[in-house]
This record gives structure tokens, sequence and C-alpha cells, in this order.
């Protein structure tokens, strides 16, 4: 029993320890999102089609910490997205949809190892609807902002692992047209990070 005690209390000091984000270290990592989000289409100012999105995003990330606890950084996503739509009077249909955006995003940690992200993101993408009503992809470009708090299971001095829930807004504009979409809805996201330099 003392030894299993003795073992906690070794473990509660080594996170404890370990949890530090000191300024000017480096942080290095990737994540996936697994979004779910509501679409609203509007065309000439009209909202003309409602549609649901299931999207799947790898996230290579770059990090630099300007004061103990708080980075700042750049993201770039690439996503793959499952998109299904149902509008009055027809039957459901579905296309595929691809991403990729540049993100800038602040992240805060508190000592307890929550932390809090906020981002904004600039990109383009394709939907492709081959097999649908229309065999040409559509391009457009978009605009996206986050937020997000989860915590981070830090495993040395130097790796953690950070699951985190958030919610997300999109706006794209489809290249020579007036139609717009707004994507709105929550994504959980894991990640792992590394940190480089002294603590």
């Amino acid at each position: 029993m003392k030894k299993f005690l003795l073992l906690a209390i070794m473990i509660c000091v080594a996170v404890t320890t370990f949890a530090q984000f000191n300024k000017k270290r480096i942080m290095i990592g990737g994540a996936f999102d697994y979004k779910y989000q509501k679409i609203k289409t509007k065309s000439s100012g009209n909202t003309t089609i409602e549609s649901t999105q299931v999207s799947n995003s790898f996230i290579p990330s770059f990090g630099f910490f300007v004061a103990d606890n708080f980075a700042v950084g750049l993201a770039f996503n690439t996503s793959i997205n499952s998109n299904e739509y149902t509008s009055s009077g027809s039957s459901s249909n579905s296309y595929k949809s691809k991403t990729l955006q540049i993100q800038p995003f602040a992240k805060y940690y508190l000592k307890s190892r929550i932390f809090f992200q906020g981002e904004v993101g600039i990109g383009f993408g394709t939907e492709d609807y081959s097999g649908f009503y229309n065999d040409d992809d559509e391009n457009f470009s978009l605009f996206h902002w986050g937020l997000s708090a989860g915590y981070a299971i830090v495993l040395n001095d130097h790796i953690a692992i950070e699951p985190a829930l958030g919610y997300t807004s999109l706006t794209s504009n489809v290249s020579n047209s007036d139609t717009k979409n707004f994507n709105n809805g929550i994504f959980m996201h894991i990640g792992i990070q590394v940190y480089l330099g002294k603590k």
C-alpha cells in the first residue's frame, strides 16, 4: 500500500512538473478533426438549400510561446467532406468536397492543463457533383473561425495528447456566382503536440 501511494505521489509530481508551457518554447504537432455541420446555401439573397456535412480533417501546426502558457502559431487544415441535403419536395442527395486552409491560432493553457484556443482560417476548395446534377466541379473560396476547449494529457516534458471540443463557423463563396454557403456546427479534435526548447 505504501509503495502504491508513493508511486501515485511521484506520478502527480511528475505531471505537475511537466505541465509547464514556458515562454520561448516551440510547439510542433498535428491533429485530426471530426466535424458535423448544418449548411445553408443562399443564392440571389434567398435560402435555397439546407443540408448537413460530415468532414474529417488533418491539421499539422507550428506554434511559439510568446509568454508563459500562451502560444500563437499557424496551422494547415486539409479536409475531405461528405455532404447530404434534402430540399423541399425532393429526396436526399449527396456529393463530396475538399478544402485547404491556412489558420492562424492563439492558445492559452491554465495550470490545470485545460486549454482554450481561437482560430481563423482562409482557403479554397472544390465540390464534386459527378453523378449528381452537374458533372463539373465547383471551386470556392472560404473563411472560417473556431473556438475550442480541451485538456493536455502530458506524457513528459516534451509530448502531450490534446483532446478538445469546439464550435466552428465557415462561409464559402462559389467562384463566378453569387452563391454562398454558411456552415455552422461542432467539432471533436484529437491532437498530439511536441514541445521543444528549455523548460
